[in-house]
């Protein structure tokens, strides 16, 4: 399951930085309406939060769902830190809050079977459960958040699902009909949907979309600098507090066309966005709102809306909307301002590539492809004056081409017909004898920079094949280098192969170089370094059959210095026995010599 579009994947700032609950507005509902307006068409996009010091109605229990994922990309320092973001969440819930434990992966197992209270037994065994439990597979998000809410039992409790893992969804792959299906069942069952993102990849798209749809919030562990007892604690915070589910109500005519479609829940520690359009201009001073909390009370918010000016850093919401009505904005990831404003950023970055693209196009002559390119690129930002001189600058190239007749051999342009020369008017000639007035050079301009990008361009070309032939050269030199040096020297075997190891890893990070190049010098690496693995192996191998031959001689010596010894003290007893019965000392001899 993917909860949203590719053009919406970088998105690192949507993620809320851990920070406490004050600080925002205090008193007064916030709002703010900006817009932006483009050929006669008008898009806004509206931002509005709920009073953080208004008296909601509370609801009268809690329940929170802990959604662990444990697939294959969960382990080592992410698993530590899931478990105690888990057990430092429930630490934190309030008392008489209910709370359950899953895991989930290809499946979804119930750990703690059903809704516990933290403060019982139960809950430490099912977080033992969780730690012996192997991390394999990987994640069918779709079915664990339907698992998740098949475990709330009061209907008049908030509910939370409070997800840890990185959101990438390989199993159960849903259609744009079941992806709405299965927020529609969320909304209707009044379930938010917050997450902690995790993970060496997470997908932070998904999981703002989710939240976004259902009134959550979402972290994300690399943008956090706090404990994990930290987020833990905001996480239990945030399943507390209220949460307003906007009723359908219609908008002003003015906002009519907006995505998404459904207005998203309001909560008091974020606002909650929406953006779209209007073919005449925004004039609107009020906007109320209609909806209800987990505790079944009505609920009336009310702001003052004042339209901005249009502004031209909002063009990229012409981008945002059309891809949001694609599918009613249910996989818009705009989880809040910040999540608005790292779109920007992201449709900025993209329309940056598609230049570059563009201008490699107009150089190569393709001048349909280099038009294409720029004019989709002032789609995403209208403001890229890069974008607006490749466009401008392929227009101008294909002017004078079309311009262009061709007269047999030769080519005559549109300023003279082809047999009839157009005399030149003597007096516009200069004189010999009279110097030409010399005429300032003209001002560089943006599209002179691009008409000459694709110089720069193959500049750029040349100085990396140059670069490249200079890396194939020095690997090829170090390859020759280690196969001499082995041959001179079999003991630097060892050497030899940590070397090539290294040399691997210096081609890996050649990551500006042609990867057919890089390929091409791995596998030269590759079959030197398997060489010199087998000669590193057979001297190894003489070295323990030398040692062992060695030590089989030492042995021996061994031996036979114990047997000279043994034989000389031998001889000296027979002589001493002789001596005493030559003596006719035969006690003597009987007692001291021939016992031993």
């Amino acid at each position: 399951m993917s909860f949203a579009k590719p053009l919406f994947v970088l998105l690192s700032a949507v993620a809320w930085p851990l920070v406490g609950l004050a600080g925002h507005p205090q008193g007064g509902n916030s709002s703010r309406l900006a817009t932006f307006q483009d050929a006669g068409n008008y898009y806004f996009a509206l931002s509005v939060q709920a009073d953080p010091a208004g008296d909601y109605p509370l609801a009268s229990a809690y329940e929170v769902v802990v959604l662990v994922d444990t697939s294959a990309t969960q382990t080592g320092p992410v698993r530590l830190e899931s478990l105690e973001v888990a057990r430092e969440l429930a630490r934190s819930l309030p008392a008489g809050a209910s709370v359950a434990l899953l895991a989930c992966d290809i499946e979804t197992v119930d750990l703690s079977d059903g809704l516990i209270h933290p403060s019982e037994g139960e809950w430490d065994a099912a977080m033992a459960r969780l730690k012996k439990r192997v991390p394999l597979g990987t994640t069918d998000l779709a079915g664990a958040l339907r698992a998740a809410a098949a475990q709330f039992s009061d209907r008049v409790a908030q509910r939370t699902v409070v997800y840890i893992g990185d959101g990438v969804n390989r199993s159960n792959l849903l259609t744009k009909s079941q992806h709405r299906q299965l927020v529609d069942e969320l909304i209707a069952a009044k379930v938010t949907v917050s997450s902690l993102a995790i993970g060496p990849i997470v997908d932070l798209a998904s999981l703002a979309a989710i939240a976004n749809q259902t009134g959550g919030i979402m972290l994300s562990r690399d943008e956090i600098q706090e404990s994990t007892q930290a987020i833990g604690h905001h996480l239990a915070l945030s399943t507390t507090l209220p949460v307003i589910w906007v009723s359908d109500t219609p908008l002003p005519t003015a906002l009519s066309s907006h995505f998404p479609q459904r207005f998203p829940p309001l909560r008091v520690d974020r606002d909650t966005v929406v953006v779209g359009e209007s073919a005449a201009p925004i004039e609107v001073d009020s906007l109320t709102l209609a909806g209800s909390t987990a505790a079944q009370s009505a609920v009336e918010l009310s702001w003052k809306l004042t339209p901005e000016a249009s502004n031209p850093d909002l063009g990229f919401l012409t981008a945002v909307v059309a891809e949001a009505r694609r599918d009613g904005g249910v996989s818009l990831p705009a989880l809040g301002s910040s999540g608005l404003r790292a779109m920007s950023y992201m449709l900025a970055d993209n329309a940056t590539a598609m230049v570059k693209a563009g201008q490699f196009a107009l150089k190569s002559g393709d001048l349909e492809s280099a038009q294409r390119i720029a004019k989709e690129a002032l789609k995403q930002d209208p403001n890229n004056a890069e974008a607006a001189a490749l466009l401008e600058a392929a227009k101008r190239v294909a002017e004078s081409q079309s311009a262009t007749v061709p007269a047999g051999k030769f080519t005559q342009t549109a300023a003279g017909t082809a047999g009839n020369v157009v005399p030149q008017d003597p007096a516009a000639a200069p004189a010999l004898d009279s110097p030409q007035r010399q005429s300032p050079p003209p001002t560089p301009s943006l599209l002179d920079d691009t008409l000459n990008a694709g110089d720069l361009l193959s500049d750029q070309l040349a100085r990396d094949r140059a670069r490249a032939q200079a890396i194939e050269t020095e690997v090829r030199q170090s390859i020759r280098n280690a196969s001499e040096r082995m041959r001179l020297d079999p003991s630097s075997a060892t050497e030899v192969v940590l070397g090539l190891k290294l040399l691997l890893e210096r081609i890996d990070n050649f990551t500006d170089t042609e990867p057919a190049l890089r390929a091409q010098l791995r596998s030269l690496v590759s079959s030197e370094l398997e060489v010199a693995a087998s000669n590193e192996a057979r001297f190894n191998e003489r070295v323990s059959q030398s040692e062992a031959i060695r030590a089989q001689a030492d042995q021996a010596t061994r031996l036979l210095r114990e047997i000279n010894r043994n034989d000389e003290g031998l001889k000296q007893l027979v002589e001493q026995f002789n001596f005493l019965m030559a003596e006719q000392r035969y006690l003597e001899a009987s007692k001291d010599v021939a016992p031993v």
